[in-house]
């Protein structure tokens, strides 16, 4: 159940008894009788406000406590909505290791599942072993749905948790967030997580490699400072599949040509 607030707003009324002016019928109120000035004042109605489209509201002034139940509303949200409401934070959080390293702009965590999920259709069909592709979409799709919750978290943070906290932390908010959507949202999370399967494998895969790519987008632009991701870059291992393989050594080689073009020897 999620409580908000609404500040009750008070229009400014314009007319009242003592402001109906004396000389009428002009220039008085129409529900101000003619027979004015000694009726007026006495017989003016009470303050009216201006029609809706001339209203004027002034800043709610705070309140100290909660709202009185006319100013406030309530939403009932079942788990499933309240999920997707918590997903949508996706399109919005950062990748914090970007930030980390100078650049003003860094992509979202929806972006750079979405070009994960389009490595996979580039590379799938020259896998060393038969893959299902739609099963490899769904991995990608969810492997950071908790950061939703959590955040994305860099190595440099990650790295200061004790053994397996977060994993922990991981799978909590998975709970959190994608069990309400059904367990086979889930149990896809369960599966990239363990990485045994050969989707799985291949979707890890796949991440490590859309973070090589816009690392070179960045360098393209002249982004520099850099120099952590493209030693990480070296150690990835892609030998499981060939055409994930030749786009590696095809992406270190566009590295090392914008390296060598930015600081000549």
């Amino acid at each position: 159940m999620v409580c908000i607030a609404q500040p009750v707003k008070r229009p400014i009324f314009l007319y009242g008894p003592k402001s109906c002016p004396k000389s009428c019928p002009k220039s008085c109120p129409k529900s101000c009788p003619k027979s004015c000035p000694k009726s007026c004042p006495k017989s003016c109605p009470s303050p009216s406000p201006l029609p809706p489209f001339a209203r004027i509201y002034p800043p709610a002034a705070p309140r100290v406590g909660r709202p009185p139940p006319s100013s406030r509303f309530c939403l009932m949200h079942s788990p499933r909505l309240q999920a997707l409401l918590t997903l949508q934070a996706l399109q919005d959080l950062p990748r914090t290791g970007w930030i980390q390293h100078g650049v003003a702009e860094p992509e979202r965590i929806a972006g750079h599942i979405l070009g994960a999920q389009f490595l996979a259709l580039s590379l799938h069909a020259q896998a060393a072993t038969a893959i299902n592709l739609g099963r490899v979409l769904e991995l990608l799709l969810v492997h950071d749905a908790p950061e939703a919750v959590l955040g994305d978290w860099p190595r440099s943070a990650a790295g200061l948790l004790p053994p397996g906290a977060k994993a922990h932390a991981e799978s909590k908010a998975a709970d959190q967030v994608l069990s309400p959507l059904s367990p086979h949202a889930r149990e896809l999370f369960r599966e990239y997580a363990e990485g045994q399967t050969a989707e799985a494998r291949f979707a890890r895969l796949c991440d490590r490699l859309q973070l090589a790519v816009r690392l070179c987008g960045y360098r393209l632009r002249g982004q520099s400072g850099l120099e952590d991701f493209e030693a990480g870059l070296e150690s990835l291992d892609a030998s499981e599949s060939p055409a994930a393989q030749s786009l590696l050594m095809e992406l270190r080689g566009l590295l090392a040509a914008v390296a060598s073009r930015r600081d000549p020897a």
